[in-house]
């Protein structure tokens, strides 16, 4: 990465500056700011984060993201700007500001959320790209109940579409995993099943799936909750039967 100056290095997990020994002090730091480029004009302040600030270049930025070619005039560019950030953390958008100097960037498990997030409010396609080409090979089968709800927010239809192949393909697996670890949005889950002419399952192994999940599911404290089972089976049963 092109850093011009980095003032220091923060662990905010430990709580510690790392000067070459780990020295323990009773409350976080205050982040420490982070320079890029030759000629920074715009500064990112983070409130949240202590007032850590992050300083960069208007073309850097433009030249990467749709958002930053809008919001920065080019007759600006030369002139200082100042944009508070409170929705993205100061480690997030620093690792952003790095993929932008550096194009390179590395995402897991931890901060695809947070990366995702990141690239599609400011319109960077590059990244969004790359974070699909992970969540892509990252989810399966045995883990999609547990990122279900992470990903489905974004309402990306790459996304979209790899949870349903997963469902019609297994279908009862993914009940099952529903069942053990019930979701609030688990009939979005049942319709993407249910509305699928083909499902490689019998009709029987498919209802009993159905019937744990929504028991699992349902608020137990309702009232009346054989009665409505009933009404939600019944809806259920004739999606299978003609989907």
């Amino acid at each position: 990465v092109n850093t011009k100056k980095k003032r220091c290095t923060v662990s905010q997990s430990a709580g510690i500056v790392s000067t070459g020994s780990s020295v323990e002090h009773p409350n976080p730091p205050k982040p420490c700011d982070f320079i890029y480029g030759d000629n920074p004009n715009i500064t990112f302040f983070f409130p949240n984060d202590g007032g850590a600030k992050i300083l960069a270049e208007k073309y850097k930025l433009a030249s990467i993201s749709e958002y930053f070619r809008t919001e920065l005039p080019k007759s600006d560019f030369s002139s200082g700007d100042r944009r508070s950030i409170t929705d993205i953390s100061f480690d997030t958008f620093n690792i952003f500001i790095k993929y932008v100097y550096g194009n390179q960037i590395d995402i897991y498990e931890d901060n695809y959320q947070q990366i995702l997030y990141v690239a599609t409010m400011f319109f960077v396609y590059d990244l969004i790209h790359l974070v699909m080409e992970f969540l892509l090979s990252f989810i399966n089968v045995d883990n999609l109940i547990d990122h279900y709800e992470a990903i489905e927010k974004f309402n990306i239809k790459t996304l979209d579409d790899h949870i349903k192949t997963i469902c019609i393909t297994y279908p009862i697996k993914v009940l099952k995993d529903l069942a053990a670890k019930p979701l609030p949005s688990y009939k979005r889950i049942l319709r993407m099943i249910l509305e699928d002419p083909f499902l490689p399952c019998s009709e029987f192994d498919l209802y009993t799936a159905i019937v744990e999940t929504m028991f699992s599911n349902i608020d137990q404290c309702e009232f009346d909750v054989e009665e409505k089972m009933r009404k939600e089976l019944g809806n259920l049963i004739y999606l299978i039967r003609f989907p």
